[in-house]
């Protein structure tokens, strides 16, 4: 059985790798449907949809390379 902390630790290396291949589409299941999000502006998106656009919308931006979840 996996630890709990290997299973999050597992799982923020997968969403690390789909966040540096652009890949927002493949993020859903990683939210809840009623997700309620908080951005580092301290905007706030709610809902899977929204979340996924919003990351989709990052992912567009020229500038953007990509960021690490620790």
């Amino acid at each position: 059985m996996t630890a709990p902390d290997a299973a999050i630790r597992a799982r923020r290396k997968l969403t690390n790798k789909l966040i540096a291949a652009h890949e927002a589409a493949r993020l859903r299941p990683f939210f809840a449907s009623d997700v309620k999000l908080i951005v580092g502006d301290g905007a706030l998106i709610l809902g899977v949809d929204d979340v996924i656009a919003a990351f989709a919308a990052q992912f567009a931006e020229p500038g953007f390379v990509s960021y690490l979840r620790e």
